[in-house]
């Protein structure tokens, strides 16, 4: 029903559970679907023949029975009610009438008294028969209108459709290595939306020890996790990737995410991994061992992720405070915003437009190499919705906000666009926007000196025009609007985070040794210190070489110089 474009999400950990909240009540809200599962549009039901009426909504072209209210109660009604009391009474066969000759037609009764006699006594108490084709008729999805098909098949990407009950579940794992989050969970206002089965939770948590989520305890509840994903790959028609949620500073998102994502490698080679990964930020630290965590986490992320989109909550914090005029955020706001950007990306997989954007055309447009496969993401625009002067919402000004450092949704402190070059970038249109207009806005800004690219792309962009808009939850603190754009790039500048955020402080820390019992205590060998390192280094020097074509063999090869000057050696 989805068409072969299913998506199977996981999150990991406290943070990735958090934002998976924030996630599923974005996607249920933009395809129309509760909190416990069942779609709201639900007039179809127990209606053989519907239409539209003039509010676009289905209505039965056959009178219906109206529904009983308390009022509609009458005492006298239950005398001839055969209720459960009957039931008590013993069964007492009624002596058949003696046979009339003279009548031609007690043949035929005597047969059809035989025949029921004959039949089992739970074929008698079945319900009558023009009760039943109505029951069937609900449960084939083929029977329902067309427009429902097309709802139920756009949800599909995320949800697995029960024709039985007609109730949608997401097609997720939610992973905690304690047992109460996901308490949390299941007592919350969307926990009837997901499967129990789902849920996989272990002893005790990870402590923020890489070791403990990849070696120790992670490697014991690996089986349950690879399970529960066995059975939703088995139901889906074609899958194309998996969406990860996590934060690397802890020890679940770090620890046992790199170790889920190297068993899915092995397994499901072929389909993509995307995670949208917490990274510290330099100034706001919720442990003192981020940066071993981060650091030993990117070096599972190099080799298995396919795209690492990455995120700060300190860039977050000011978003919600600058812009969405927050005085306090919390995670609640920023989780909001993540679910915003993360609907958009994968918009196109649900929803038509003028120009889609699948999985793998945002893996051919923006991963140059394969380790090269970080990404800065951005939206705009970034409205209060208390906020009454704004500036005109079309498709120029909401590309040039997408584009600003302080809609990033990673913090940048000295962005230079003249040295910080993009590789590919992807920009999602979503509303009311004209193809027209969204081409002429990437021109001008291609044009002007806000945005650079390589020289070795000069294209480098992709253009993906979306109808649908995403929806507003109310509580989010956005400001609706019937345009957006969403930027997601990969850029030069990502060395900077890494190096000041994870690398310094990894430095300073571990020339004292400090920590590192915790985690060769948990079975890690202590020269995976040093091999991370050494990974992230090497990761730095290739996006710094991108940057220039004429520091790396990989674009271009050797100058016209060099060959010359090899080729005069040769002939003296």
């Amino acid at each position: 029903m989805s068409g072969g474009r299913e998506i199977i999400s996981i999150h990991l950990g406290q943070a990735g559970i958090q934002m998976g909240s924030s996630l599923w009540e974005q996607y249920c809200k933009e395809h129309r679907i509760g909190l416990d599962g069942v779609r709201k549009d639900k007039k179809y039901k127990q209606m053989e023949q519907v239409k539209k009426n003039s509010n676009n909504q289905w209505e039965a072209v056959n009178p219906q029975p109206k529904p009983l209210t308390p009022e509609d109660y009458d005492p006298a009604n239950d005398a001839n009610a055969n209720g459960y009391k009957d039931m008590e009474k013993p069964y007492v066969s009624k002596p058949a009438k003696p046979p009339n000759q003279n009548s031609a037609s007690n043949s035929n009764l005597q047969k059809e008294s035989s025949s029921q006699q004959q039949q089992p006594p739970q074929e008698q108490q079945q319900q009558p028969p023009q009760q039943r084709p109505q029951e069937q008729k609900i449960q084939d999805f083929s029977d329902l209108p067309k427009s429902l098909q097309a709802q139920i098949a756009e949800s599909a990407v995320f949800f697995s459709y029960n024709p039985a009950n007609d109730t949608h579940c997401p097609r997720a794992l939610l992973l905690d290595l304690e047992p109460n989050v996901i308490d949390d969970v299941k007592s919350s206002a969307f926990g009837s939306l997901f499967n129990p089965s789902y849920y996989v939770t272990g002893p005790e948590d990870a402590a923020n020890n890489y070791a403990r989520g990849h070696y120790t305890i992670g490697a014991e509840e690996l089986p349950k996790a690879l399970e529960v994903i066995r059975k939703q790959v088995e139901g889906c028609e074609h899958l194309q990737a998996y969406l990860f949620n996590m934060a690397v500073g802890g020890g679940t998102g770090s620890g046992f995410g790199g170790l889920l994502a190297e068993a899915l490698t092995d397994t499901y080679r072929k389909k993509a991994k995307i995670s949208f990964s917490i990274y510290p930020a330099f100034q706001i630290s919720t442990c003192v061992v981020e940066p071993y965590n981060a650091l030993l986490a990117t070096h599972d992320f190099i080799e298995h992720n396919n795209i690492t989109v990455i995120l700060d909550n300190e860039a977050g914090y000011e978003m919600c405070q600058k812009h969405l005029l927050i005085e306090r955020p919390s995670y609640f706001n920023i989780n909001r915003l993540i679910g915003k950007v993360t609907s958009s990306i994968t918009s196109g997989l649900r929803f038509t437009g003028a120009q889609q954007f699948m999985i793998n055309d945002m893996l051919t447009n923006l991963v140059p190499y394969p380790r090269l496969h970080f990404m800065t993401c951005g939206m705009g625009p970034l409205l209060a919705d208390k906020a009454e002067d704004v500036y005109e919402i079309n498709e120029d000004n909401i590309t040039v906000k997408a584009f600003r450092p302080d809609h990033m949704f990673t913090k940048y402190w000295d962005w230079e666009a003249e040295t910080d070059r993009y590789m590919g970038v992807s920009v999602i249109f979503r509303g009311n926007c004209s193809p027209k207009a969204a081409n002429a806005a990437v021109q001008s800004l291609k044009s002007s000196d806000k945005v650079q690219l390589v020289d070795w792309c000069p294209t480098g962009f992709k253009i993906s025009i979306i109808e649908r808009m995403p929806s507003y939850l109310g509580d989010d603190g956005l400001k609706p609007t019937d345009k957006q754009c969403v930027m997601i790039g990969n850029n030069t500048a990502v060395v900077r985070p890494f190096s000041k955020n994870i690398a310094y402080k990894y430095d300073l820390m571990y020339s004292q040794r400090a920590f590192v019992h915790w985690y060769v205590g948990e079975g890690m060998e202590e020269g995976e210190f040093a091999e991370a390192r050494e990974d992230l280094e090497m990761l730095l020097m290739d996006y710094n070489n991108s940057n220039n074509a004429e520091n790396t063999d990989r674009v271009g090869g050797n100058s016209d110089d060099e060959e010359d000057d090899g080729h005069d050696e040769e002939v003296q």
